[in-house]
């Protein structure tokens, strides 16, 4: 939840906090902006305070005026138009189809409080003078692991729903993740990061499969944006490179296949020392030369390998 309100900040934060028929308190809120800017840009805070896209914000509104402003001005948040009588404003949110799920993950459970752990990130990263600072302050750790029964929700959930930092968008259900743990040429990898605000969750997902002659591929690489932009993606490729040398690799290769809304990830390979060497209609295979050592670990992270449980 995020309040999105034209109004005096203090009034409203008092109302919110003392009126004694208010259900919802501050604290039960990811993101409040209330001044007197529009609700556009009201959006646009809420959706980089919280790392998200505009895709995942739905606005629900009482003036018609408010709602046509949003659908004019950021297509990609859903609007929807609330009932005339706000006693039917429950049952309608109740109806939701877009809110609706079939399963819940661990991750889905905690996500309000991961949220609100985001908000406490970009009120540090004012206070610091550069971002390798700030990437210090957090004290960040990440912890990796191969696949297990017990991850295996979640990593067919992130391939089927991450779009940003996807590099190649395939989507896996369960059982097809099932089968790739069991079959001794492919690798699955889990990767959850942690920091002094907080359990970000499991937020990486790592495919890699065996084709021969000491080479590797990359055939999902991928992060939730809820961590993107501390250069947490730069030590998740370097950990499974040092994977790769431990089973004698000496080559590792991965497409990037361009979609509408995996552009942030575009010069990934590129950024990190791989040479493109087959373009197609399908998008770009590029190829890293392990025995040419491996880009640096940032110094800002500990890295901790989980024992997988059964």
């Amino acid at each position: 939840l995020a309040v999105c309100s034209k109004n005096n900040e203090p009034e409203a934060r008092d109302t919110l906090e003392r009126h004694p028929e208010m259900v919802l308190r501050p604290h039960h809120f990811a993101s409040l902006h209330i001044n007197w800017e529009d609700k556009a840009t009201h959006l646009q805070h809420i959706a980089a305070e919280l790392n998200i896209g505009l895709d995942s914000l739905v606005f629900l509104d009482d003036n018609p005026s408010e709602r046509a402003l949003i659908r004019q001005m950021l297509p990609e948040v859903l609007t929807l138009d609330l009932p005339e009588s706000p006693i039917e404003y429950a049952s309608f949110v109740r109806s939701i189809a877009e809110f609706e799920t079939l399963s819940l993950s661990d991750e889905d459970r905690q996500r309000g409080g991961m949220y609100h752990a985001q908000t406490q990130r970009e009120k540090l990263v004012r206070t610091v003078a550069s971002l390798e600072e700030y990437y210090t302050s957090l004290e960040m750790c990440l912890e990796m692991e191969a696949a297990s029964a017990f991850t295996i929700p979640r990593i067919a959930q992130l391939t089927q729903k991450t779009n940003q930092f996807n590099l190649t968008t395939h989507r896996y259900t369960e059982a097809e993740i099932e089968e790739k743990i069991s079959n001794p040429a492919w690798r699955v990898y889990a990767m959850r990061v942690l920091d002094r605000f907080g359990d970000n969750g499991l937020t990486g997902v790592a495919l890699l499969c065996d084709l021969g002659s000491a080479r590797w591929q990359f055939d999902t690489f991928l992060l939730s944006c809820r961590v993107l932009g501390r250069t947490v993606e730069t030590a998740f490729l370097i950990f499974l490179m040092e994977r790769i040398q431990e089973e004698k690799g000496l080559q590792v290769e991965g497409w990037f296949k361009p979609t509408a809304k995996n552009l942030p990830a575009q010069d990934f390979y590129h950024r990190h020392g791989f040479t493109a060497m087959q373009t197609t209609s399908q998008g770009t295979r590029w190829q890293y030369d392990l025995t040419t050592g491996l880009p640096a670990m940032p110094s800002w992270f500990r890295i901790r390998m989980q024992e997988t449980s059964a």
